[in-house]
């Protein structure tokens, strides 16, 4: 291994024993290492890095005691930044809608798009969105009000737009 490449802090083992990274001793050129609290001068050929997928006892301990036992799904900062975090609900903005052909009336339509996007959102933990519905009788916003019960971590929603949109605001510390 070479010390060079190392960073201070990087998680390594000594042997069998976990270690931290802390320098390189000058006059020996050998590794300065942390185990547990003593710091000792380790050769390169018996350090190894250590992956954060080895079972470490000691953050499985932690994780344990904080709550954090299950693996969270990678944070894709690309498709996070790539979503848009308003939606449009006006029938204009989906042309793919056919009245005649589609097996679904256009209140259906219009929430299975919103149901897709809020899904899309919580996967992504985007905090905030707002969903367009327009003025009209009320009809959709009362659907989409419903809907939004289905998830978990909707925390809440503001009225937006004089009452022609909804802002939905998620809460994922429970996750």
């Amino acid at each position: 291994m070479n010390l060079e490449d190392l960073w201070i802090g990087d998680l390594l083992w000594v042997g069998e024993e976990s270690a931290t990274f802390e320098g390189i001793d000058k006059s020996t050129g050998m590794a300065l290492v942390k185990v547990n609290k003593e710091v000792r001068t380790v050769a390169a050929e018996m350090l190894s890095l250590r992956k954060p997928e080895q079972f470490d006892p000691v953050m499985d301990r932690l994780n344990n005691k904080i709550g954090w036992t299950e693996k969270k799904a990678k944070f894709d900062l690309e498709k996070n930044v790539a979503f848009k975090s308003t939606l449009d609900l006006h029938i204009i903005h989906f042309p793919e809608y056919n009245r005649s052909t589609s097996n679904l009336n256009e209140l259906e339509f219009q929430l299975s798009k919103a149901r897709k996007f809020v899904q899309q959102a919580v996967d992504l933990k985007v905090q905030r969105v707002v969903l367009i519905h327009g003025h009209g009788k009320g009809k959709l916003r009362d659907e989409l009000i419903k809907m939004l019960q289905e998830f978990e971590v909707i925390d809440r929603c503001e009225v937006l737009k004089d009452g022609a949109a909804l802002e939905v605001w998620m809460d994922f510390t429970g996750q």
